[in-house]
């Protein structure tokens, strides 16, 4: 049973020594943690200037938490929590609610350093 799901927050935290996702990712080494991450994620990593060294640290990390697919139920869900917003706002919203639509299938806490960013979805949310 997966207990957690990384936002993006906690990878780049990670590689730049944050004390709290440096402790999420000891839990997760100690096996007292079994996070996920939403392909999503991966996506917000690779879409923003990513310097060699951290790519090549991100990918290993990648392998120590499990892969949840974003499937056609997270998009409807996605789809009803934005329903009623402006396109400029689905647009600014839609990866943060696709992470959110994958925590909640799992009924995982999502793991960020900016909760304000799930605010409105129907999630539980930590921050570290």
């Amino acid at each position: 049973m997966t207990d957690a799901v990384f936002d993006t927050t906690v990878f780049i935290d990670y590689y730049t020594g944050h004390t709290g996702a440096d402790r999420l990712f000891a839990d997760v080494f100690e096996w007292r943690l079994i996070a996920a991450f939403s392909p999503i994620t991966v996506y917000e990593l690779w879409s923003r200037p990513l310097g060699r060294d951290e790519e090549v640290m991100l990918r290993p990390l990648l392998l120590e938490v499990s892969e949840e697919p974003f499937l056609a139920e997270h998009a409807m869900t996605v789809g009803i929590w934005l329903r009623g917003l402006t396109r400029q706002q689905r647009l600014r919203y839609a990866a943060d609610a696709m992470t959110a639509a994958t925590a909640e299938r799992l009924g995982a806490t999502i793991y960020t350093r900016n909760p304000r960013d799930f605010a409105r979805l129907q999630v539980d949310v930590q921050s570290y």
